[in-house]
């Protein structure tokens, strides 16, 4: 009897250990691909905001997510700052046979100060994200019109207090590299609230 329990002892140290070192190599596989997907997102950014200025270098994020300021601004940019962070992907173990959530997305966030106020006010958002979502109530709350638009081959949703204005300026924007469908994009004025007192 005392054999059976040493052995039954020795059995369960030898799984508690397995179970660790397989959630450590899972902790270490997961991040590195983090790591790897983020330094991918950045020098997608990279490209992004090549027309707006220079990037400088990143401060790397935990979760492979970087942020970055931007040189050698053009006019009438002031100070652009950069925020790329990837949606997890991988969740913790024992469950990796769970990848992916199929709605999500990586986030691109650009604060931007100008040294003039726009002379147009929209956002540009893909509806099926949450931010996207958030962006569409805060749009119609505020009785801004709204339009389908294709932005480099995706559909996105746009919101604008004036349509034409909006539409017509970006018919002016420069092309850019293709984004990857898993790009998310929420875009939005910081005079807006100015502009349309």
């Amino acid at each position: 009897m005392a054999s059976t329990l040493g052995e039954l002892r020795t059995v369960a140290a030898i799984v508690v250990a397995l179970l660790v070192v397989l959630g450590f190599g899972w902790y270490v596989v997961s991040g590195q691909s983090e790591r790897q997907r983020g330094a991918t997102l950045a020098r997608l950014s990279f490209d992004l905001v090549r027309p707006i200025g220079q990037a400088g270098a990143p401060i790397w994020l935990r979760g492979g997510g970087c942020r970055y300021s931007l040189d050698r601004l053009k006019a009438p940019f002031n100070r652009v700052q950069v925020v790329v962070r990837p949606t997890p992907r991988l969740l913790p173990f024992p469950l990796p046979w769970i990848v992916a959530r199929s709605d999500a997305r990586n986030l691109l966030g650009l604060a931007i100060d100008v040294n003039t106020p726009p002379s147009v006010a929209f956002d540009l958002i893909e509806p099926n994200s949450e931010v996207g979502r958030r962006a569409l109530r805060r749009g119609m709350s505020e009785e801004w019109h709204s339009a389908e638009w294709t932005f480099n081959g995706q559909p996105l949703k746009l919101l604008a207090p004036n349509l034409a204005s909006a539409q017509e300026f970006l018919r002016h924007l420069p092309r850019y590299p293709a984004i990857p469908r898993s790009a998310s994009f929420a875009s939005r004025s910081s005079q807006r609230r100015q502009m349309s007192a």
